[in-house]
C-alpha cells in the first residue's frame, strides 16, 4: 500500500514540473497580443552586447503561400489549355500569365529558372502576336529568325520549373512549350525565304 501511495505521489511531482518547465518554455515566446500583432513569432535573447531577433515563421508562412499560389496558378493553367475555347498562340499567352503570376512567390534556389521560363514567354508573344502567331507571317517579319530560334530550340528554364511544379504540387504537369520539329521549322523557313 504504502509502495502504490509512493508511485502516485512521484507521479504528481513530475507532472508538475512537467507544467512548470512548459510553462517556463511557453513564456519565453511572448504573450498571444504581441505575436498577433506581428503577425509572427519572434524570440529576441538580450546580453550585455548584442540582440538576437528570429523571423524563421514567416520566410516559411511566405513559401507556404508561394507554393500554394504556384499550385492553384498551375492548375489554372491547365484548365485553360484544356478548354473548349481555342485562338492562336493559347499556350503561350498562358504560360506567361503563369509565370508572371507565380515569380515572386518561388524559392530563390529555383527563381533564375522561373525567370528565364518567363522571359521565354514574353520574347515568344511579343514577336508572334502582331502575327496572329502564323509562323510563316512571323518568320517573314523582322523577328522571324529570332522567333524561329525559339520556337523551334528547348526554351531555358521551362523543364526545370515543369519538373518543380510536378514536384511541390502532387504530380501536376503544366503544358509543354509550343515547340515545332527542325522539318517543320525548316519547311516553314523555305516558304519564308522563297
Amino acid at each position: 500500500m504504502i509502495l502504490a501511495e509512493m508511485r502516485g505521489l512521484i507521479a504528481v511531482i513530475v507532472v508538475g514540473v512537467l507544467i512548470a518547465v512548459l510553462f517556463v518554455r511557453i513564456s519565453e515566446y511572448g504573450d498571444d497580443e504581441s505575436v498577433a500583432a506581428a503577425g509572427t513569432t519572434t524570440s529576441t535573447t538580450t546580453t550585455t552586447s548584442t540582440t538576437t531577433t528570429t523571423e524563421a515563421p514567416v520566410e516559411f508562412v511566405d513559401a507556404f503561400a508561394g507554393v500554394r499560389n504556384l499550385c492553384e496558378s498551375a492548375d489554372e493553367f491547365i484548365r485553360g489549355s484544356e478548354s473548349e475555347i481555342e485562338y492562336p498562340g493559347k499556350i503561350p499567352q498562358l504560360a506567361e500569365e503563369f509565370y508572371t503570376r507565380v515569380i515572386d512567390g518561388v524559392s530563390d534556389q529555383i527563381k533564375a529558372e522561373y525567370s528565364a521560363a518567363l522571359r521565354y514567354y514574353t520574347e515568344y508573344n511579343e514577336l508572334a502576336l502582331p502575327h496572329n502567331y502564323d509562323g510563316l507571317s512571323i518568320l517573314k517579319s523582322d523577328g522571324g529568325q529570332r522567333w524561329g530560334l525559339l520556337a523551334s530550340n528547348d526554351p531555358p528554364g521551362v523543364e526545370a520549373t515543369r519538373a518543380n511544379v510536378a514536384f511541390l504540387c502532387e504530380g501536376i504537369e503544366i503544358p509543354e512549350p509550343p515547340l515545332m520539329s527542325a522539318r517543320e521549322f525548316e519547311r516553314l523557313s523555305d516558304l519564308a525565304d522563297a
